[in-house]
């Protein structure tokens, strides 16, 4: 499935979908910022650019409280079996449409750009509590922040 990642008015997105090592920023939301979510077997999910074979990452590999503040860039994870190309993602509330996109089998979570950052990183985030940086809608269309039904319906996205 193709959906947009938006957090605030904006969506996030890359300047360069086909370069390795090109970094998640924040731009306007049109439908050249969709992304393909891409199910592995151990039941989390690739972010892919929606035309291209690159995938959303955290730099180098770090695991752990060493991942944290790494950048979130493209990478060819598809090639091989990388911990830290994988994601899962995580209902806040039972009533509204965010969520939080967590690395895989860790407490780090995607962040939006902030504090003078360019791009978006993995960091921690209270999930009780999260700060807005942290908070992100996934839709089919710019008007309609709904997750998929045919991806909940499996219950593999949704963290209560």
């Amino acid at each position: 499935h193709n959906v947009y990642i938006k957090w605030v008015d904006t969506c996030l997105s890359v300047q360069q979908p086909d370069v390795k090592g090109d970094p998640g920023i924040l731009q306007p939301c049109d439908s050249s910022k969709m992304w393909e979510i891409v199910s592995t077997p151990c039941g989390q999910y690739y972010l892919k650019t929606s035309d291209t074979d690159q995938t959303l990452h955290w730099t180098h590999g770090n695991q752990g409280q060493k991942a944290r503040g790494e950048r979130a860039t493209l990478y060819p994870c598809m090639t091989g079996d990388y911990g830290n190309c994988k994601w899962r993602f995580v209902k806040l509330h039972k009533d509204k449409d965010e969520y939080l996109i967590q690395t895989s089998g860790e407490e780090n979570y995607l962040i939006a750009p902030h504090e003078g950052k360019a791009s978006a990183t993995v960091d921690h985030c209270d999930y009780s509590n999260p700060e807005p940086k942290c908070v992100w809608k996934v839709g089919l269309t710019f008007t309609s922040w709904e997750f998929p039904k045919s991806l909940t319906e499996h219950n593999v996205y949704i963290k209560w």
